[in-house]
């Protein structure tokens, strides 16, 4: 059995009290810690969970979500695309999850230039329809400031 930060001979994370027992944890929070995880550096962890949860819960697009976010800490935009299509696609109302979705495009954009224009596109899509759903988010509106300023320099 690999050795991460989760034991599962007793359900624990050996990184954080904070959490409890996996087990007992519900499918957002287990999610919620899979993301904690991702952004400490914790990659293993982070996706251990993750992949359980992604399967025990096909429909649940914090898994998605979580499944993206360790993706794109793992340096895997591309594949972090997807599982932020599949969160949207299950709960299109969220905002944030098009602001992820955005994000994840526009750090593909970054790994291949060939894609450069067709993901500011679906990035500016992606961005559009979050604004609609929470028009003063900071995060939103980070995001369109960043697209608009790498189009310009695409630009220059």
């Amino acid at each position: 059995m690999r050795r991460t930060g989760l034991d599962r001979s007793n359900g624990t994370n050996q990184n954080s009290a904070q959490w409890g027992t996996v087990e007992a944890m519900t499918n957002d929070s287990r999610a919620e810690y899979a993301m904690a995880a991702a952004r400490r550096g914790d990659i293993d962890a982070a996706t251990e969970v993750v992949v359980d949860l992604v399967g025990e819960d096909w429909d649940n697009a914090e898994a998605h979500r979580a499944w993206g976010c360790v993706l794109l800490a793992k340096g895997k935009p591309s594949d972090a695309v997807g599982a932020f299509r599949a969160a949207v696609q299950i709960e299109p109302r969220r905002a944030e999850l098009h602001f992820d979705l955005g994000t994840a495009l526009l750090a593909e954009a970054d790994q291949s230039p060939f894609l450069q224009l067709s993901n500011w596109i679906d990035a500016q899509e992606a961005i559009t329809k979050g604004l609609t759903i929470s028009p003063w988010s900071e995060t939103g509106l980070e995001l369109q400031k960043q697209l608009e300023a790498k189009r310009s320099q695409a630009l220059i």
